[in-house]
């Protein structure tokens, strides 16, 4: 699509600091223009966290405002093909997972790399097009980080990592598209549920509480604490964009799991797979008094509760199980509280 004469073509599902970033290489563009579209974004304090200023989805800013002013671009054609639709964010400045095959077909077609908006995705895990586990970038993000990732992506990799073998791939990539299919078939607040839990199963760790569950389910590690994040509900705000694709895609797999989206065959499978792979995985009857929610004080135990929300609880399933074991050992035995949680 094309939105000005003698401008590239924006790919499919680009970003649109990525498509200024491929404008401003172009050699008619002049010094003011470029640096127009090279500002850097302002940035915002929430507490003790910064917050970047959304260049690629916030149209009201004064970046969007001035360079489709300089291009002579349409706004309404802009907004309406750059938007982020459904899709849930992270931060800016946290957004550095990409597929390295998008890169490098970008480079095969003569074209510089173009970041994607699916990437940005609190839930980013597998690329749609290529059924490949994303990449994280391992310098800042900048405009220019479409191309520092694909230099990253072409650099030898001699270590051999179990994870990336080809059949174990392909598993998750199945497993991850199911889920997202079963997701698509439930209610509002089904799917609301399912990503509160994806959330908190990704819980960032704080000097109060240790760490999401979703970061040990394929083996223990030390997690870095993060001094910045002082409040519960903070860390369940950052905890996507501070986790790696394994941490993840186990969020995913454990939420479908609480709640029927996938079963044991599937979760057997997988710990099968794992085995094989020597990648370390529970046993089927350790997941569910694995789960813990890290609340440390009584003010975090009501956070979740309205967190949550009220959500169908059927007797002896999962999901009943894990919170009846999760009032009984927290809520009564800590906290002395009555909170029953769903309805």
């Amino acid at each position: 699509m094309r939105f000005s004469c003698g401008l590239p073509a924006p790919f499919h599902d680009e970003t649109l600091t990525s498509w200024f970033y491929r404008i401003s290489l172009k050699r008619r563009i002049v010094v003011g223009e470029r640096e127009l579209l090279l500002a850097r974004p302002r940035i915002a304090w929430a507490g003790a966290n910064p917050i970047d200023e959304d260049l690629d989805f916030d149209f009201s800013t004064i970046y969007f405002k001035k360079n489709t002013s300089s291009l002579a671009l349409h706004e309404q054609a802009v907004k309406c093909f750059f938007s982020a639709k459904n899709i849930a964010l992270v931060n800016p400045g946290r957004r550095t997972h990409f597929c390295s095959i998008c890169l490098r077909d970008d480079i095969i077609r003569g074209q510089m790399p173009g970041w994607r908006k699916s990437w940005c995705a609190r839930d980013a895990v597998i690329c749609s097009f290529h059924g490949v586990d994303l990449s994280d970038l391992g310098v800042n993000a900048t405009f220019r980080k479409s191309w520092d990732a694909y230099i990253q992506s072409v650099q030898p990799n001699i270590a051999f990592d179990p994870w990336l073998s080809i059949n174990f791939q392909r598993l998750r990539r199945d497993l991850i598209q199911r889920i997202k299919l079963w997701c698509k078939r439930q209610s509002k607040r089904t799917r609301k549920l399912f990503f509160n839990l994806y959330d908190l199963f990704l819980l960032a760790p704080t000097y109060n509480h240790e760490a999401g569950v979703a970061r040990f389910l394929f083996g223990r590690k030390p997690s870095r604490k993060y001094s910045q994040i002082i409040t519960f509900e903070n860390a369940i705000l950052h905890g996507a964009e501070l986790s790696d694709i394994k941490t993840r895609f186990g969020g995913q797999v454990l939420a479908a799991y609480v709640l029927g989206g996938i079963q044991e065959k599937d979760i057997l499978k997988l710990r099968g797979s794992c085995i094989r792979n020597r990648i370390a995985f529970p046993k089927i009857e350790e997941i569910i008094p694995m789960i813990h929610f890290g609340c440390a004080t009584l003010a975090d135990y009501e956070y979740l509760h309205s967190y949550l929300g009220r959500f169908p609880r059927k007797a002896g399933s999962k999901l009943d199980c894990l919170f009846a074991r999760f009032e009984k050992n927290i809520g009564s035995r800590i906290f002395h509280s009555q909170l029953r949680f769903g309805r």
